[in-house]
């Protein structure tokens, strides 16, 4: 396998979020994206936070290394890049990439001042490889939740399905990639996270998120423990040989098939 594999989590409060970098997280995530969220995710059960450029500031004075998700490009994106920027950020996460205009833009705006990383998550975003490839682009998530809705097909596990995620990952070259959110190994629903863990092994991923729920699964569990089992069983998984590999790929399969069956 390539790189160490890094844990990120979202915002949630300031005790919360030392105690998951204390615990080994490598940062935490301040999602600003909200415009066109709603709309675009009705009737889907996902999460849609309500971060601040404060809650920069905040982590940045406790010495996290703060990633902030902002809006999908438009023409206050020069604006919102630089008061990112500004309150302290050391990355920026562009979600729902459309077009090789909109990356360019984002390196000139930033202009080397942080470091940069994409959501693949769009239909028109998956031809984008080549030029993802020239830019020195720190990561690359997939975002499972949005490219499902924008590909018209039923569940997110479609995509994992159909070897979409497949095809992304055999395109991108140097970025740090992922998909997927963790939990504490054995749990996860409709999908036990075992997947998630044998898939970004598989496809020898960098980094992932924590799931959302993640803090209800380890309630009882103090993220001092729930982290670390987390990060044991990524590297058990990354540690597999071939036929280990291809087995556990085949049974993830037909797994996923027949959960997309019942969901369809």
């Amino acid at each position: 396998m390539g790189k160490d594999f890094d844990l990120f989590v979202f915002h949630r409060d300031a005790t919360s979020d030392m105690d998951c970098i204390e615990a080994g997280c490598r940062g935490v995530v301040v999602d600003l994206e909200v415009k066109g969220k709603h709309e675009r995710q009705a009737s889907y059960n996902t999460q849609i936070n309500q971060h601040t450029l404060e809650d920069i500031n905040n982590l940045k004075a406790m010495g996290i290394n703060v990633i902030c998700r902002i809006n999908a490009i438009d023409p206050g994106s020069a604006n919102e890049i630089d008061r990112v920027i500004d309150a302290g950020a050391d990355e920026i996460l562009v979600p729902m990439i459309r077009t090789r205009q909109e990356i360019e833009q984002v390196f000139s705006q930033v202009d080397g001042r942080l470091a940069i990383g994409l959501m693949i998550e769009t239909t028109e975003a998956l031809d984008l490889a080549p030029v993802v490839n020239n830019h020195d682009v720190r990561r690359v998530f997939v975002g499972l939740n949005d490219l499902h809705i924008t590909q018209g097909k039923p569940t997110l596990f479609h995509v994992l399905a159909d070897g979409t995620v497949d095809t992304i990952r055999q395109q991108i070259r140097h970025a740090a990639f992922g998909f997927g959110g963790l939990t504490l190994p054995g749990l996860g629903h409709p999908l036990p996270v075992d997947y998630f863990f044998h898939e970004l092994a598989r496809l020898d991923c960098q980094f992932a998120f924590l799931r959302r729920s993640f803090f209800s699964d380890s309630q009882k569990v103090p993220a001092s423990k729930a982290i670390p089992a987390i990060q044991v069983e990524m590297h058990k998984t990354r540690q597999r040989n071939a036929s280990q590999i291809a087995s556990d790929h085949l049974a993830d399969q037909l797994q996923l098939s027949e959960l997309v069956k019942t969901l369809t």
